[in-house]
């Protein structure tokens, strides 16, 4: 018995994840969670944000777009432009797929904008 996770279908870094469907993909996967801070002594704390950055193709031809961590983190700080970093933070992949025809991936960044105290 497996239970819930499908054996053999790991996303990135092993997390569990449902296999893509044949016609059509509407699905999130966790992609990475940063260590916690323990501590924010260290920084001051500017507030909760949150970014994402899309990849798409038509017909498996056409691609276009930045779904990379540091788009969505770049997204993520545009209400921050003094913050130094985003800490606590968490990465879903979202993927979309209608029959292969259109498809787009999507990164989507949670966590802490902060900046450093000198």
């Amino acid at each position: 018995m497996t239970g819930c996770r499908v054996p053999g279908y790991v996303a990135n870094n092993s997390f569990g994840a449902p296999y893509p469907g044949a016609l059509s993909t509407s699905i999130t996967l966790p992609s990475y969670i940063a260590p916690k801070m323990h501590s924010a002594r260290d920084v001051q704390i500017l507030g909760d944000v949150y970014g994402s950055a899309t990849a798409t193709d038509v017909l498996m031809l056409f691609s276009s777009g930045n779904c990379g961590i540091a788009a969505a983190k770049a997204d993520a700080l545009k209400n921050y432009p003094e913050a130094d970093e985003i800490l606590n933070m968490e990465v879903d992949t979202r993927h979309v797929s209608v029959l292969s025809i259109f498809n787009a991936v999507t990164t989507e960044v949670r966590g802490k904008a902060v900046k450093y105290k000198k």
